[in-house]
């Protein structure tokens, strides 16, 4: 985010795109398009589709505001590893089969695979749980009355909107839009929206939300309430990312370092007789000038951009104490210098 810093749940709660395309650089795309596969495995993948039509993901800056497509038996799928700790089940269709007798002929089983670490899925469900109390789809599922995460989703002009939903039990992807294309589905196109609940335009957070949330409740009537455990305290100290080759971290040397996005103001001139001034008196002092001491800077050597090839999601990313300063590599601040490293 330019000229701003925040921790990773508010960005997630106010769903800003520039964040998360930002962090997917940060992370390593390709680990984020592999770590993606991983959680939505599914042999229906590309059901029905012709060779021509089966696009793979792509590393691209923008998948993570969703420049792939995918479907959402996909984003279910990815929903439930979370849910499950963690853990993935590829998506079937059958659970069990009974005879007659009410006997069972067939139980479908999977020991499943464990994409994620278990505090991983329960850190990322507890930050997506505040989508429901105070993020985007606050509105719609605020009252939601079981323990729920999930995230909304808009695409851009209003042509799709998602919201995709899990609880220990069940998860649950709701899109919303036209089949046959991209419509925009704003008051001008849709006024059965607006007339019927005031709906300017269809967001994550309106229709898709609300229809989660009336399904969910529906679908966990009869089952007992349940909820993750707590995830566990962090064992590291926060550190502050960023991205290598746009931005360069330095340890102040001297002087201090402008507030990113402060400004300073002059008051207005005000126009106003001249003032009779007295000659002045010879045992008067006048006070010296003052200088501004400029800011020196030295450069953070050793952080690099994540290779494509490293697809460990354990690697190491690019990060520095959080007093540290980052800036951008091309455009320092005015009146800031940079030192040559002691040899």
């Amino acid at each position: 985010m330019a000229g701003s810093l925040g921790p990773l749940d508010a960005a997630t709660w106010s769903s800003l795109n520039c964040a998360f395309a930002r962090l997917s650089q940060i992370v390593g795309l390709n680990r984020v398009v592999d770590t993606t596969y991983r959680m939505a495995e599914s042999s229906y993948l590309y059901r029905g589709q012709p060779k021509e039509d089966r696009r793979p993901l792509q590393p691209y800056a923008s998948y993570a505001t969703g420049a792939n497509e995918m479907s959402p038996l996909d984003m279910a799928a990815g929903a439930q590893t979370l849910a499950n700790n963690g853990l993935h089940q590829a998506p079937y269709y059958v659970e069990w089969v009974e005879r007659a007798d009410r006997t069972r002929m067939y139980t479908h089983e999977s020991v499943g695979v464990q994409v994620l670490d278990e505090a991983a899925a329960l850190t990322t469900t507890n930050i997506l749980k505040g989508v429901l109390r105070q993020g985007t789809a606050r509105r719609a599922l605020s009252d939601f009355p079981f323990p729920a995460a999930g995230k909304t989703g808009t695409q851009q002009d209003n042509t799709n909107s998602w919201f995709v939903g899990y609880t220990p039990q069940l998860a649950t992807a709701v899109w919303v839009g036209d089949p046959d294309g991209y419509t925009e589905m704003v008051r001008e196109n849709v006024p059965e929206f607006y007339e019927l609940d005031g709906v300017d335009a269809v967001q994550g957070g309106t229709y898709p939300a609300r229809i989660w949330g009336v399904y969910s409740q529906a679908a966990l009537a009869l089952l007992p309430v349940e909820d993750w455990a707590p995830p566990p305290a962090l064992v590291r100290k926060s550190m502050r990312l960023y991205l290598p080759g746009e931005e360069c971290a330095y340890k102040l040397v001297s002087g201090v370092l402008p507030t990113p996005g402060a400004t300073t103001t002059t008051a207005p001139a005000v126009t106003a007789p001249p003032a009779t001034v007295d000659p002045a008196d010879p045992s008067a002092t006048v006070a010296p000038e003052t200088t501004v001491a400029p800011v020196v800077i030295q450069l953070v050597p050793g952080a690099t951009t994540i290779p494509p090839d490293v697809l460990d999601p354990r690697a190491p990313m690019p990060s520095v104490e959080p007093r540290t300063a980052v800036l951008p590599c091309a455009k320092l601040p005015p009146g800031v210098i940079v030192a040559k490293p002691k040899p």
